[in-house]
């Protein structure tokens, strides 16, 4: 079994990749009815918040165990990859997307002061922020066209899809049922 950094930096980087696409879905399933029909609300937020900071903790793991590979810079590209001689874009996004998804997931706690409005926007940014996650393990990933992976990063985009579409589908209903009690009331 290997047991370099890199290797398990990696695979680390693999499962936070699956537990965030498993958060996304949970929480597009959370935000409209048929989740709290089909798995029950309380045990689906519980879920969806856990695997949210899981998905942190095993992203700041993969960014640190692969740390040392990145050369000249090192501390700086972690922390603040822009314009860091050596360090190709795909990978200098990786903190970006840990940042915003921290920001996402720490947001629940602040959901009383910013107002529901704000806070739904801001977790929307879970969607291009799992999108960029996605680039970054297939442009920086070393064996991002394995068959494995492939079909493992096939089926999380489908995921991930679905979870947009449910989540759309859901908001797409609730304009339409004001739209009829506005007419009603007309």
């Amino acid at each position: 079994m290997p047991v370099s950094a890199a290797y398990w930096g990696n695979v680390l980087g693999l499962v936070g990749y699956a537990v965030g696409v498993a958060a996304l879905v949970g929480g597009a399933l959370l935000s409209g009815r048929l989740g709290a029909r089909w798995a029950g609300r309380r045990w689906l937020f519980d879920s969806h918040q856990w695997l949210s900071w899981a998905l942190v903790a095993l992203a700041v793991a993969h960014g640190a165990l692969l740390w040392p590979r990145r050369g000249p810079g090192a501390g700086l590209a972690w922390w603040w990859p822009v314009a860091v001689e050596g360090v190709p874009f795909a990978i200098a996004v990786g903190p970006f997307v840990v940042y915003t998804l921290a920001i996402v997931t720490a947001s629940y706690y602040a959901r009383r002061r910013v107002g529901y409005p704000r806070w739904r926007w801001l977790h929307a940014l879970a969607y291009p922020a799992t999108a960029v996650a996605l680039w970054h393990g297939v442009a920086a990933g070393p064996d991002a066209w394995h068959p494995v992976l492939r079909v493992g990063y096939s089926a999380a985009l489908a995921a991930a899809a679905l979870g947009v579409a449910i989540r759309g589908g859901s908001y797409l209903r609730r304009v339409a049922v004001r739209r009829a009690r506005r007419t009603r009331l007309s």
